[in-house]
This record gives C-alpha cells, structure tokens and sequence, in this order.
C-alpha cells in the first residue's frame, strides 16, 4: 500500500516546526477585538472615560489569566487543558515520534481525540455571538490570532494522521 501524501520525515518535520511556531504565536497573538459600545451614551462615555470605551483585544493566554483571576478557576482550566495542554502534547508525541521513540498508545490517543483541540474556538465564536447581541453597539471582530491558531491546529492535526498511518501501517 502506497504511503500517504506526508509520508516523509522531512516534510513532517517541517509541518511540525511550523505548526509549533505558529501555535506559540497565537497564544499572545489577539482572538478578537471588542469594541464597546454605549448606545447613544457612546461618545459621551468615550470622551469622559477614554479607557472604557477604547477597543480591547483579547489573547488565549490573556483570556484565560482573566477567568482565572475573576473567578472562573472551572472555566480557565477547562480551557487551559484543550488549547494550551493538549496542543503541547500533542506536539511533544509528534516531536517523539518522529525522533524515533514512537508512543503508540499516545499518538493513537491524539489521532482519535485531537478535535477537541478545537473546543476553545466553539467557545470563542459563542462568546463573540454573545456580545454581538448585547445592547449598546458592541461589536466584536475575529483577530489575526484565531487564524493563525486554527491553522496551527490543523497543521498539528494532519502530522498526526500522517504519523498515525504510517505508525498502524508499518506493521503489515
């Protein structure tokens, strides 16, 4: 049976350093930007509280510091666990796989559960509908950030399938 499309290391390797360096980027790099709004209290607001109305971009790392600190301890590390822990071992199975150490049980694991890296983005895009409905004209914009982490995610996400198949397909 012929290898897949990403069957070499090399290319495999170069998705997987891609993937990390774009993944360490989007954690600091802005999800989204609200723009409050005060309906027609709008400029009055801006012009006596600058700081309140001005535009506030949020990062993953950024957010989940906020629920933390505000009390959302559930929250944050319920996040925390699908977008940052589980994309890094992720990574760090692919890291050991490729060096030759396969973790078979482990990249099994990832291959077959590696969507649920992908909650935080349901996450953002309902909270983003949330504020979109709010009252008094704020508004929220999809930052660089979100597509940077997606494409990180699916990157990840192909180099585990790739080695996944090759893994299961090496002992026939």
């Amino acid at each position: 049976m012929a290898d897949p499309p990403l069957r070499s290391t090399a290319l495999l390797t170069a998705g997987l350093a891609i993937g990390l360096g774009l993944y360490a980027l989007s954690l600091s790099a802005p999800l989204m930007i609200i723009h409050p709004g005060f309906g027609a209290h709008t400029e009055l607001i801006n012009h006596l509280f600058p700081d309140l109305g001005a535009s506030r971009a949020i990062t993953l790392w950024g957010g989940l510091v906020d629920l933390w600190v505000s009390g959302a301890i559930d929250l944050a590390l319920l996040l925390g666990v699908f977008s940052v822990l589980f994309p890094c071992l992720k990574f760090a199975v692919c890291t050991l796989t490729l060096m030759g150490a396969p973790r078979r049980l482990f990249l099994r694991f990832f291959h077959t559960f590696g969507i649920l890296s992908m909650g935080e983005v349901v996450f953002v895009a309902v909270f983003a509908l949330t504020l979109k409905s709010l009252p008094g004209g704020t508004s929220v914009e999809a930052g660089w950030g979100l597509g940077i982490f997606c494409v990180s995610v699916v990157i990840l996400s192909m180099v585990t399938a790739a080695l996944h198949w090759r893994m299961t397909h090496a002992t026939e």
